[in-house]
């Protein structure tokens, strides 16, 4: 028998007065014990006078420590069944010691003063240590258990709102029906069929929730009253004995000191002993729960409640759009609950060790492992009881819908990833656009499908798996035709958080809509190629857009290079080596080339930003700059806001944001130089660069050692020889 098997739900606040007054009562006992080393040196009369104090205090709470403050007063006598206890009438065996404690301390006014220093050292101060963490220990369990209430009218509150809304739900679409069949000769009869048509989806919606609120709450009050409250109470029982077994463990060794101290109270603290002894908290939680019988019955489970002047039924509204909601609802809600599985399965195994391990404790002795081991268990026990709520709500959900809608596997299903769109971005839903600070969309990490927040579980679940070019044209140009024209974007500076945007190269449009474009932008485009990290997915000329979002317009120079001059072509045709112009010999080692700084961030296509200010910087881990300088802006999510992370000459660092500008395609062509390959150079490492005669090099640094030069051709980033190329 216990607390959670007898008592009912309306008696938690009384089992916890209970625990809250057997805590109290702790604090007494030390207390008591400390005024009682105190006294020891002032023997007689003052130790009189601490006697009739506790005997008022005790008259006062000997009810709440036997009975509770609701306890019945009727004598009854419960006798356990194994025979290893028997509770009279006359009260809890906790309550017994009190009465004795008192007697005996009349009679030990001349205690010895030596007794004061041990009862402080080995009673007093672990005494009040304990006594803490047990109140401590109530407080946690009762906080949870009111969390747990709130949580619980948290439920039946959603339920109770989602009602309302459906209601109004269904009189807005009651009322818009009436007005469709009204207007049946009006020219606007057509508007209001669309405008009935919409408000019986909304309808169906919240219906569909409101059903969902309506099962989900009544599985959560079974859940509430048979499992969590009895495990509550079982709990609180748990709290209350073992602050007994500590009672009992202080006032033993209190006896014991005491016999040590006098043999004249050898007698007297030998039937103290005895009677502390006696303390069975088992026979207490009998006593206590025989004084507060009562009947209860758990309330019936809650019913789908149609809204007013309607003839809806308890059943799913299945249209088309209802079942798409339903169906994503369904795969998410499906996926919560594995991860809650999971959880439960993870914490059941080191909760499963404690309770092994609480069995074999001895819980005598308040000094060992049993508290320790008992408070872990009920830390689990609640956790547990949190995660079993959401797996009753996850599973309650899962369960009805597949009853109705199929639940699309993990596989089948849109793999979304929430993402901010720095560039302005259509949704494959509704067709408008997700762009913006904090205007944060969704993207298909396996067919690149966009959409907003607020369209994700309106798409359909069945994801058609990564398009292949020709599918990604077709998409593009579906798009094309929903939305008229989007404007070329402005390339945000910087993101929610105030740092600059990873955004990558902007994709290619449908063939049929690219423009012409000249010679320099197209060599634009060779500075603003695809990074490394995007060449997984690039397509040669076709355009990536379902995959990235974006919305922008990047020609691509591999296909696109502009033709050479005839002039041009007599230099092709020309000589293929240089005469008297030989290769730099002291061009520095393999080894020394890798230890130099790198353009990283040039390679990879990283925005670029002009230097409006000099800026020093003022800690190791800024970037000084001064005006005029090209930086490589890098994404970094730990930047705070008002600040960039740039790369210059190798190096990276903070910049200021209002230091800056972002530059455009048009902007970076201008600033690094162009040079055409006069001579044919074979490269001879993966850090030089292979040139043919015509082609325009981007120069990104015309000296970085004796005779050589850095620059980007094609997208790629490396050396050549100086005297190799003119400047133009």
């Amino acid at each position: 028998m216990g607390f959670g098997s007898e008592l009912k739900p309306s008696q938690l606040g009384t089992a916890n007065q209970l625990v809250h007054a057997g805590n109290l009562s702790l604090q007494d006992l030390r207390e008591f014990m400390r005024d009682w080393a105190a006294l020891e040196k002032d023997h007689g009369q003052k130790m009189e006078a601490l006697v009739k104090r506790y005997q008022k205090i005790k008259d006062k709470k000997n009810p709440s420590l036997s009975v509770g403050s609701t306890g019945k007063d009727s004598t009854a006598t419960v006798a356990d069944p194994t025979g290893e206890f028997h509770l009279d009438t006359d009260g809890s065996s906790y309550v017994k010691v009190w009465d004795e404690l008192l007697v005996i301390t009349g009679q030990v006014s001349a205690e010895h003063l030596g007794l004061a220093d041990r009862m402080t050292d080995e009673i007093v101060e672990p005494c009040r240590v304990l006594a803490l963490k047990k109140e401590d220990a109530r407080r946690k369990h009762m906080a949870y258990c009111q969390a747990l209430l709130d949580r619980r009218d948290e439920a039946f509150a959603d339920k109770d709102k989602k009602q309302q809304k459906y209601n109004e739900a269904s009189a807005h679409a009651l009322a818009l029906q009436a007005k469709f069949e009204r207007s049946v000769n009006d020219k606007h009869h057509d508007r209001h069929r669309r405008q009935y048509e919409k408000a019986l989806i909304a309808k169906n919606h919240a219906q569909n929730q409101y059903l969902l609120s309506v099962k989900v709450a009544s599985q959560l009050q079974a859940e509430y009253y048979e499992r969590d409250i009895p495990q509550l109470l079982d709990q609180l029982q748990n709290i209350n004995e073992s602050r007994a077994y500590t009672a009992r463990w202080f006032w033993t060794r209190w006896t014991e000191l005491q016999t040590q101290t006098s043999q004249r109270l050898q007698t007297h603290m030998g039937q103290l002993g005895q009677t502390v002894k006696g303390i069975n908290p088992e026979a207490d939680t009998q006593h206590f729960i025989a004084r507060n019988a009562m009947q209860w019955s758990r309330p019936l489970d809650f019913q789908f409640v149609p809204a007013p002047q309607s003839n809806d039924r308890s059943e799913f509204e299945l249209d088309e759009d209802d079942r798409v909601f339903l169906t994503n609802w369904a795969a998410k809600q499906r996926q919560a609950l594995k991860a809650v599985n999971t959880q439960i399965g993870q914490t059941q195994v080191p909760l499963t060790e404690f309770q092994q391990a609480l069995k074999v404790t001895d819980p005598n002795s308040p000094m060992g492992g049993y508290n320790d081991l008992l408070e872990n268990v009920m830390e689990l026990d609640r956790e547990m009881m949190t995660l079993r709520w959401d797996q009753a709500t996850y599973n309650t959900e899962v369960r009805e819908l597949s009853r109705v809608v199929r639940v699309v596997s993990d596989d089948e299903r849109h793999q979304f990833k929430s993402t901010t769109f720095a560039i302005p971005t259509v949704c494959d839903y509704c067709n408008t656009k997700i762009w913006g600070v904090g205007k944060t969309g969704y993207n298909c990490q396996v067919c690149g499908l966009n959409c907003h927040k607020k369209c994700m579980l309106k798409v359909p679940a069945e994801c058609a798996g990564t398009p292949t070019a020709m599918q990604r044209q077709r998409s593009l140009s579906r798009r094309s035709s929903r939305t008229p024209s989007i404007p070329t974007p402005v390339v945000a500076v910087a993101n929610s958080s105030g740092r600059a945007p990873n955004a990558p190269p902007p994709p290619c449009p449908p063939q049929s809509t690219k423009p012409r474009r000249s010679a320099e932008a197209g060599r634009a485009g060779d500075l603003l190629g695809p990074s490394d990290s995007e060449s997984d997915s690039w397509d040669g000329n076709n355009s990536d857009a379902e995959n990235n979002g974006h919305g922008s317009t990047f020609y691509d120079t591999r296909s696109d290079l502009p033709s050479y001059s005839a002039s041009q072509a007599a230099i092709t045709n020309g000589p293929r080596q240089p005469t008297g112009i030989a290769i730099p010999a002291h061009r520095p080692s393999n080894a020394a080339l890798n230890a130099m700084p790198r353009s990283a961030a040039a390679e990879r296509g990283h925005l670029s930003a002009r230097v409006l200010y000099d800026y020093k910087g003022t800690g190791p881990q800024d970037l000084p700059c001064r005006t005029g300088d090209v930086v490589y802006i890098l994404p970094d999510d730990q930047v705070g806001t008002g600040w960039i992370k740039a790369e210059l000459h190798g190096r990276q660092g903070l910049v200021p944001l209002n230091y800056v500008e972002i530059m455009t395609a048009t902007d970076m062509a201008q600033a690094m130089p162009e040079a055409r390959v006069l001579y044919n150079f074979t490269a001879r490492d993966a850090s030089e660069l292979t040139l043919h005669v015509g082609d325009l090099v981007k120069v990104t640094n015309d000296r970085i050692y004796e005779g050589w030069m850095e620059g980007i051709l094609r997208g790629k980033t490396g050396q050549f020889p100086a005297d190799y190329v003119q400047k133009i």
